[in-house]
């Protein structure tokens, strides 16, 4: 598992470090930064409590509703095209891959408990 985690964790700095050039990156780095950190506590070990992978399921969740875009059309050149709405689209689908991983961090964590 500890690979699993440290792969993840340069994943979402990967993500956070893509922000930067983004106008509201102010909004997206530090969300995919605490992604990144609760990745990096997992892979210590130092991860026993849920409550902050809770926080961060909550977050990215409201995040994802919240940026939800009107429609998903035109994903399949998402990396090419900068309408508004790709933009949102790949928003909300980096939000919905760090909720899923918190989710997992959860399940992860209840897990060790029981063992």
């Amino acid at each position: 598992m500890k690979i699993t985690y440290i792969v993840l964790t340069l994943m979402f700095l990967l993500f956070a470090a893509f922000q930067f050039n983004d106008p509201d990156r102010e909004i997206w780095a530090p969300l995919y930064g605490y992604a990144a950190a609760m990745s990096f506590f997992m892979f210590l070990g130092r991860m026993t409590n849920i409550t902050w992978p809770l926080i961060g399921l909550i977050a990215f969740s409201i995040t994802a509703i919240v940026d939800w875009p009107a429609t998903f059309e035109g994903m399949e050149n998402a990396m090419t095209m900068m309408r508004p709405e790709i933009e949102k689209a790949r928003e909300t689908s980096g939000m919905l891959i760090s909720a899923a991983v918190m989710l997992f961090y959860i399940i992860m964590i209840f897990k060790n408990k029981k063992s």
